[in-house]
């Protein structure tokens, strides 16, 4: 792991919290004293969620409070000792596949752990099914027996599988999913299990369990050793190395700041008119060259392509108009200047090695 995922992690801008605690409005009076339990806190979204959760708490003097479950309670101060000094943030050691889950009560249920870089090996895949599908039945097993409410699972785009050429917004009741015979779906075949799971669990206790699948996201904290480009192409340009795009470059993407991804998923929780599932992203589809160009021309730096023999070109671009019309939800950050606030971040806190 690069030195990257080691720094203590800067705070996010006031501006961006801000706005993401506007966005979510008087939909926050729903969490006022409230007691929320978050699973992948540590991670890019998680992080958004507990920063912007800090900001509407002091904003709003909602008096919520969130316990995190972490495996390594140590390194999560490392990586954010402030967040983890809050009074309103506790910490407990737990892994979401076994352990202990604190005995309070709570108003809301976070889950969103699991790492979406598709694994590796054969044994990494299996691993990351296994993490995902007990996992999420361990949190609802959980959350029914103790009462709790309300419960926001983060899935994932990935559970449609490749999306047809000729599709050009994927909506949330296309039928289309990832293929069975090809071990580096597990981790979207996974999501699809929870999904399920989530559907049976609010069949039989009537829990509120909103489903929000997450499409490609940008923004700081995004992780830069990953197989994502934007990611990579952040990389390069902190690093004043040329923009490079591997693989073919017409394939196509939408990205969504992870401001108004806090937002989003903050009134999907919250929101009492949210129910079912939801896309969670862009529908401004670009090329990867064309978003290689425009990093470029952020971070004044050149593009090189390197094409791989034999990759097809694919297309990942939500419908969100499910989002937009029942929860009024929307893209509010433009891409040109999602890059630019991710770029300045990174560049303000020295992560430039």
């Amino acid at each position: 792991m690069s030195s990257l995922a080691h720094r203590s992690m800067a705070e996010l801008s006031s501006l961006d919290l801000q706005e993401s605690v506007a966005q979510v409005g008087f939909h926050w009076e729903a969490l006022r004293d409230g007691h929320v339990l978050v699973t992948g806190g540590t991670g890019f979204v998680g992080t958004w969620l507990l920063e912007s959760l800090l900001m509407a708490n002091k904003v709003l003097k909602l008096g919520a409070r969130a316990a995190v479950m972490t495996r390594d309670p140590a390194r999560f101060r490392a990586k954010m000792p402030r967040m983890a000094d809050q009074p309103c943030v506790r910490l407990f050691t737990a892994d979401v596949t076994s352990g202990e889950f604190p005995h309070e009560n709570f108003s809301h249920v976070i889950h969103a752990a699991a790492d979406p870089t598709r694994s590796r090996s054969e044994h990494e895949q299996l691993r990351t099914f296994d993490t995902i599908v007990c996992g999420t039945r361990r949190i609802l097993d959980f959350s029914r027996s103790t009462g709790v409410p309300n419960l926001l699972f983060l899935s994932s785009g990935a559970v449609y599988g490749p999306q047809p050429q000729d599709v050009t917004l994927i909506t949330e009741d296309c039928l289309n999913a990832p293929p069975t015979d090809d071990p580096s779906w597990s981790y979207a075949e996974a999501k699809r299990a929870a999904e399920l799971e989530c559907a049976k669990y609010a069949a039989q206790s009537g829990m509120r369990i909103t489903i929000a699948r997450c499409f490609a996201l940008i923004g700081p904290h995004l992780p830069l050793d990953g197989p994502y480009a934007a990611g990579n192409f952040v990389r390069n340009a902190i690093r004043g190395e040329p923009i490079t795009v591997r693989g073919d470059p017409s394939t196509v993407r939408a990205y969504l700041y992870a401001g108004d991804l806090a937002a989003w998923l903050w009134t999907m929780m919250l929101n009492s008119k949210a129910s079912g599932t939801y896309n969670v992203g862009s529908d401004h589809p670009i090329t990867i060259a064309e978003l290689a160009e425009l990093f470029a021309s952020a971070g004044n730096v050149s593009v090189r392509i390197v094409e791989t023999e034999g990759m097809r070109p694919s297309r990942y671009v939500p419908c969100i108009d499910r989002a937009r019309t029942q929860l009024d939800l929307d893209v509010r950050v433009p891409l040109n200047e999602a890059i630019q606030r991710t770029l300045r971040w990174y560049l303000q806190n020295s992560y430039n090695e």
